[in-house]
């Protein structure tokens, strides 16, 4: 996995690079900040204004591992409203998918509720998720399924015959007998439409796709920040071009009611000072950085409890250094070094993967 030189797998075929992503395979808790990555970094410490150009301010470096921001619920009143009614779901086919945090225990993650009528939800009981059509019929994951205060991914897809539930990609059930038609008011994303029983929890990369069952078959979601793709009606709850990491369309408008906020899916770094931001800048090769002042510069991430045995690696423009045994817990500023890439990780680093890990860092710096 980590690489034995251009012909170093078996049959002569290239072996796979090193992927720093896969250090954390295992379920490992940490971060890793790329500069090389524009899209993971934004001038102030919100989210709000992206990193465009050498010499802007670094207030917010996202975690890479996980990168998209997410939308907040509080179960009280926090929910997206959209224009997707009925001439948006009816017989055609259709995908909706969406990372979830959710920690309540009942509660609508989306609904179309038209005060008694037909209607589209999603929603959640104890540890099971529920797909309906408002009349009677629902596919739902086996009971004690659903993930609880993790992230998991959700995915329903129509093809016009069957309906099919996802999680992490693998299908907990389906459903013939679901309406192919509904009575519907505007699609609420959180919340349900008539009443309460709103979600309190996060959500992410929200995607409704209109005229394709995207998923028909086991798949490994994507963790990196979903496009529009064909027939993506909405796209919402991740980062945006527009500056808005929050609220995202693609063809329908989105309107936000009573403030759900945003916050990020991984443990980013940021500085709500303005002059303490370190600079993002160019070297002579044109490899980005992040430039510390070495004076009042600090970004600053609250990691959960790494242990006694974390690691911190980052490299500059001198080399690597790759530091073990370390004791992280809570508020943590980075090293004050111009750094090319950094990763801190719950675990000793085996010989091979700082090998591995090594020869990645140079290429981000050059050497």
């Amino acid at each position: 996995m980590f690489g034995l030189g251009k012909m170093g797998a078996p049959g002569g075929k290239p072996s796979a690079p090193f992927n720093p992503l896969n250090l954390f395979a295992s379920g490992e808790e940490g971060a890793i900040y790329d500069p090389s990555v524009i899209t993971t970094l934004y001038q102030d410490s919100v989210g709000l204004v992206p990193v465009a150009s050498a010499n802007d301010p670094a207030g917010l470096v996202l975690d890479y591992r996980d990168p998209a921001y997410s939308v907040a619920f509080d179960g009280s009143g926090d929910y997206l409203t959209t224009t997707i009614t009925a001439t948006n779901i009816r017989t055609d086919s259709f995908t909706i998918e969406a990372w979830c945090n959710i920690s309540t225990t009942v509660g609508f993650v989306l609904c179309t509720d038209n005060a008694g009528g037909s209607n589209l939800y999603i929603s959640v009981a104890g540890t099971t998720l529920y797909v309906g059509d408002g009349v009677i019929n629902t596919l739902s994951t086996p009971a004690s399924n659903l993930p609880t205060g993790s992230w998991f991914h959700i995915a329903v897809s129509f093809d016009g015959t069957t309906y099919k539930l996802f999680i992490d990609g693998v299908q907990k059930s389906t459903s013939t007998n679901l309406l192919k038609s509904y009575s519907l008011a505007a699609l609420r994303v959180g919340h349900r439409n008539a009443t309460g029983l709103g979600i309190t929890g996060n959500m992410s990369n929200f995607r409704f796709v209109k005229g394709s069952a995207v998923y028909t078959e086991a798949f490994t979601p994507s963790t990196e920040a979903l496009t529009a793709i064909t027939g993506t009606e909405l796209l919402t709850c991740g980062n945006s071009d527009s500056g808005n990491p929050a609220i995202t369309t693609a063809g329908n408008v989105v309107a936000v009611s009573d403030n759900p906020f945003t916050s990020g899916a991984g443990y980013h770094a940021k500085q709500s000072t303005a002059a303490a931001r370190p600079l993002y800048k160019l070297d002579g090769s044109s490899l980005p950085y992040l430039d510390d002042d070495g004076v009042d510069d600090a970004l600053v991430v609250t990691l959960p409890d790494l242990g006694a045995d974390a690691t911190i690696a980052y490299v500059t423009s001198g080399g690597v250094t790759i530091t073990g045994s370390q004791t992280i817990s809570g508020a943590t500023t980075l090293p004050h070094v111009d750094f090319y890439g950094m990763l801190y990780i719950d675990r000793a680093l085996t010989a091979g993967e700082q090998t591995g890990l090594t020869a990645y860092f140079n290429t981000k710096a050059g050497l």
